[in-house]
């Protein structure tokens, strides 16, 4: 039996398809937060639920837009507890970071939930505001991706306006995609991902400074129910 993921180990293969699948994607969103929203800095991937030994996994597809290309960020994997993204895969709602009245408000929250979590990685410097979009399955009742961006300034997705710009692209991101699954481009497939038991480690969201939001309700694929683009056998 594979044992448990702490937080993530080597990076494991990722399609180069899928991998451009995801990349024009989350370069728009970074590309709205630093050319619209006014972010200085901004980081967005998108990450797959992914099966290995019979155990779900969440992989990141692709490098990070918004900041220099590096690839050996790609194929990463992380227990389905880590994080924002993890808090979005489990409970299947969007999670950001809480408005905060001042940045001192915002540190006093974060190291508090630091101590409280057990994180002991190196603290963060100018990103202030986080995202976990879960993209769902038709019914809603499992996830196939999570998008997860990083942006400095505080409240940057507290702020209406910027979530909702975001959640849009999703939905159309869903609907293309969905078109690529059902109507495919030559030689390039959507290659079915088994279902797996879901890997658990320590659930290291922060309790004060993020929070899972009822409404609005993530975007939901209408045929995709992983995603796995590869070129035909």
């Amino acid at each position: 039996m594979m044992k448990p993921l702490a937080q993530y180990e080597n990076p494991e293969p990722v399609p180069s398809v899928s991998q451009l699948c995801a990349l024009p994607f989350v370069a728009a969103i970074a590309g709205y937060l630093t050319e619209t929203a006014g972010c200085e800095h901004a980081r967005v991937t998108l990450h797959r639920v992914m099966n290995r030994d019979k155990q779900a996994f969440l992989q990141q597809i692709c490098s990070y837009a918004g900041s220099a290309l590096d690839h050996t960020k790609a194929g990463r994997i992380f227990a389905v507890s880590v994080g924002i993204i993890g808090k979005a895969f489990s409970e299947r709602m969007i999670v950001r970071t809480r408005f905060q009245a001042s940045e001192v408000d915002w540190w006093s929250s974060y190291r508090a939930d630091r101590k409280e979590v057990g994180d002991t990685s190196a603290e963060v410097s100018q990103v202030l505001s986080y995202l976990a979009v879960p993209l769902l399955n038709a019914e809603g009742d499992d996830c196939v991706c999570v998008l997860y961006a990083e942006a400095s300034g505080l409240n940057v997705f507290a702020a209406e306006v910027d979530l909702r710009a975001i959640l849009g692209m999703c939905e159309g991101y869903c609907r293309v995609i969905d078109g690529l699954a059902n109507t495919r481009l030559p030689r390039i497939r959507n290659y079915p991902l088994p279902v797996g038991t879901p890997i658990n480690g320590n659930v290291t969201a922060y309790p004060r400074l993020q929070e899972a939001m009822k409404i609005p309700q993530p975007p939901r694929f209408r045929a995709l129910t992983s995603f796995n683009f590869a070129p035909t056998m």
